[in-house]
């Protein structure tokens, strides 16, 4: 899957955490991004409007036909509205080593009207599915598995 996934409402809402979880038997790592309602912070009751935007890995040739990454793969993922942002670095440093697929997670400052963004680093292209759960709709799920040989 290439391109964009969008959700979410108008509503505000607040950034609670972000998670991962191996599922080796199904093939997949999960990552969730929770978020919660901005007054009563009740998780998984809303999300504010995200979108998903993957942009594949950035390469360049030699002479003798060699490629060289010279950007990652990633994830951009914008976010509306956010009331509150409660990420923090240090437990999101130890969410991604946990994980086989991201190096990095970078959050971008809110700006204007409480819209903040962040990137996934992956450390190869991938295979994903993102979705956000009908009975959970103030979650994002993004599945991620190694991409086909060849693909990129």
């Amino acid at each position: 899957m290439d391109g964009i996934f969008e959700g979410g409402s108008a509503l505000p809402a607040n950034v609670e955490n972000v998670r991962v979880a191996p599922h080796p038997k199904e093939g997949f790592e999960r990552w969730v991004l929770d978020f919660s309602d901005k007054n009563t912070r009740t998780l998984n009751s809303t999300a504010p409007r995200f979108q998903i935007r993957y942009v594949k890995a950035e390469k360049v040739s030699n002479s003798m036909g060699q490629e060289t990454i010279i950007s990652a793969p990633k994830f951009v993922i914008p976010l509306r509205s956010v009331e509150k942002n409660v990420l923090e670095k240090a437990r999101l440093k130890k969410v991604v080593q946990k994980s086989r697929y991201v190096k990095e997670i970078k959050v971008y400052p809110q700006v204007e009207d409480g819209d903040l963004a962040f990137e996934m680093l992956l450390r190869d292209s991938v295979q994903f599915e993102p979705h956000q759960p009908m009975d959970r709709e103030g979650g994002l799920v993004l599945d991620l598995k190694n991409a086909p040989l060849g693909t990129d």
